[in-house]
C-alpha cells in the first residue's frame, strides 16, 4: 500500500512539476495491523538539512508511539539504489548517481519497522528504482524486498533505527487532550497529519 501510493504520488508530481520533484518524507503509523495516522513532512521543511529533518522525524515518531500507541511504523522516502552494492558500498550514493555511475538509480524506499514478541526490532525494506521518461514520465524498475533483523538489512541507516527506538517507548497518554496537543505539536513542527478514526 505504502509503495503503490508513493509511486502514484511520484508520477503525479513529475507530470505536474517535471523531473526533479522529490516526495516529502511520509510516516505511516499502525496499531494491530490497522492504519492509525499518516504524518508527512511539509515541502518547506524538506529543504532543511538531513540532520534537521532527522530530528523533526524522530520527534514525530516518538509522538506516534507515545500518544497514538502505534506498534509499527513505515517510512516512505526517496533515495538511491545500487545494483552492485559490493562496488558502491563505500561511496556517497548521491555523488555516484550525479556522476552517472550506471549501477546507481534513484528509488522510492519503504522501510517498515515493528518489534517482535521479544521486543527486538524487525525491519522490512522494499525499494523500487526508477528512471525518468523524457521530462514528464517515470519508468519503474523491478521492486526488491528484504526482510531481516534491522541490524543486518538496515545497517548504517539512521531513520529505521530511530523508528525502532521510538517503538521501544511506552504509551504515556492517548486521551483526547493528549491527542489534540500532539497534533498541534506535529503541525508546529511542519507535519501534515491524516488521522484514521
Amino acid at each position: 500500500m505504502a509503495l503503490t501510493s508513493a509511486q502514484v504520488a511520484k508520477e503525479s508530481l513529475v507530470a505536474e512539476f517535471g523531473v526533479g520533484e522529490d516526495l516529502p518524507f511520509n510516516f505511516f503509523g499502525w496499531l494491530g495491523g490497522d492504519p492509525v495516522l499518516i504524518v508527512q513532512l511539509d515541502r518547506g521543511r524538506m529543504g532543511v538539512s538531513l540532520e534537521g529533518r532527522f530530528e523533526l522525524c524522530a520527534g514525530a515518531c516518538q509522538l506516534m508511539r507515545s500518544v497514538f500507541g502505534c506498534d509499527s511504523l513505515t517510512m516512505v522516502a526517496e533515495g538511491f539504489f545500487s545494483s552492485c552494492p559490493e562496488i558502491t558500498r563505500s561511496m556517497d550514493m548521491r555523488l555516484a548517481f550525479e556522476n552517472d555511475l550506471v549501477y546507481v538509480k534513484e528509488c522510492i524506499t519503504v522501510a517498515h519497522v515493528e518489534l517482535n514478541d521479544s521486543g527486538f526490532p524487525v525491519g522490512t525494506l522494499v525499494t523500487c528504482p526508477y528512471e525518468y521518461l523524457g521530462g514528464s514520465g517515470v519508468v519503474w524498475d523491478e521492486m526488491r524486498g528484504f526482510v531481516r533483523g534491522i541490524g543486518q538489512v538496515l545497517r548504517d541507516v539512521p531513520f529505521p533505527a530511530m523508528m525502532a527506538a521510538a517503538l521501544r517507548l511506552g504509551v504515556v497518554g492517548s486521551g483526547e487532550d493528549d491527542v489534540v496537543r500532539a497534533l498541534e505539536v506535529l503541525e508546529d513542527r511542519g507535519f501534515n497529519v491524516q488521522q484514521f478514526l
